[in-house]
């Protein structure tokens, strides 16, 4: 787990247009306002904050996220709603309304964090039976359209305003995922290699590497993937970041096969493949300096070489870790 501190310093540096969390506060505020009086100028019923409600739980920090969860809430509320009203119209009898009732909201509750549109499907009909019982005399009909019409209400204002007011597009945000998977895998290679030295690295120290890699890997491809959702307009040299992504996706394969090959072998190092070695390290620390003005600080590889004959396989596994760093430095002159 990594520490994380909290003091005044932290507020103070995000009290700027510049941070993603005070423009996605401000744009929040502002339209949470613009939903309170909408709600109160134009009240359908009783439970106009579902516009509030809505808001809240759709926008999120970047266009991307609010665009996805936006899809989800509408039509997961329009499938619900259909599904409360059959339920509520062929059923009367209040203690099978319960359990359905309960049914739903162990459903919803369930699926909130791993599918929001099956949570929000059946969260509908779960509210809808609870106010048919509280609220008796009020009509069903008079409920499913006011939930269905708040959330659509709720859902324009924050796709809309996503787009307008201070909006966070990925493309500005990516460049601070790209010098972290390269020194990742840098920090890989180095960690491959050192455990073939004369003071070898602990097994926790390898395995802390290889899931830096994964970590950042994971975090690359989900901001591609909400780059790609986001208006064409405002994706910035596209081609070239899918190229560096799956560069990147290929370096990590390679370096895996490294890793395997020198575990299931004794095999040594000779002096060709730590020309390939430091060749590989030099194009990464390349690539990385051209995203970061501090350098990096260097592990010296204590390595024993060898000069009786090698595995091929290493030779050959080196000559394609050392290319693609080659066109990992290559790409980032576009980045």
């Amino acid at each position: 787990m990594n520490h994380q501190s909290f003091d005044l310093s932290i507020i103070k540096n995000n009290l700027n247009l510049k941070s993603g969390v005070f423009k996605f506060s401000l744009r929040l505020a502002f339209v949470c306002l613009l939903g309170f009086y909408i709600g109160k100028l134009f009240s359908l019923g009783d439970h106009s904050y579902w516009i509030l409600l809505t808001i809240l739980v759709i926008m999120k920090p970047g266009f991307s996220n609010t665009k996805q969860r936006n899809y989800e809430r509408v039509i997961g509320t329009v499938i619900g709603g259909i599904l409360g009203a059959i339920i509520l119209t062929f059923i009367h009898d209040v203690p099978a309304k319960f359990i359905i009732m309960l049914v739903c909201m162990l459903i919803t509750y369930s699926f909130t964090r791993i599918k929001y549109i099956v949570s929000v499907v059946f969260m509908t009909p779960f509210i809808f039976i609870l106010f048919s019982i509280i609220y008796a005399s009020e009509s069903t009909t008079t409920i499913i359209s006011e939930r269905i019409i708040d959330t659509l209400i709720g859902s324009t204002l924050a796709i809309i305003f996503s787009y307008l007011i201070l909006p966070h597009w990925e493309s500005f945000q990516f460049k601070t995922f790209l010098p972290q998977i390269l020194i990742a895998n840098l920090k890989y290679l180095e960690n491959i290699i050192l455990r073939q030295s004369l003071n070898p690295i602990s097994a926790t120290e390898y395995k802390l590497a290889r899931k830096d890699v994964y970590v950042h890997t994971a975090n690359l491809s989900a901001a591609f993937q909400r780059m790609m959702n986001e208006p064409k307009n405002k994706q910035h040299n596209i081609k070239e970041v899918h190229k560096f992504v799956v560069l990147n996706h290929i370096l990590s394969s390679y370096l895996a096969n490294l890793s395997a090959i020198f575990q299931d072998n004794v095999s040594t190092i000779n002096e060709e493949q730590l020309k390939l070695i430091r060749k590989a390290r030099f194009y990464l620390e390349e690539a990385i300096g051209k995203f970061e003005t501090k350098n990096q600080q260097a592990i010296k590889l204590n390595i024993h070489l060898s000069e009786t004959k090698v595995d091929a396989q290493i030779t050959e596994q080196l000559e394609m870790i050392t290319k693609i760093s080659a066109d990992l430095s290559k790409i980032t002159d576009k980045l």
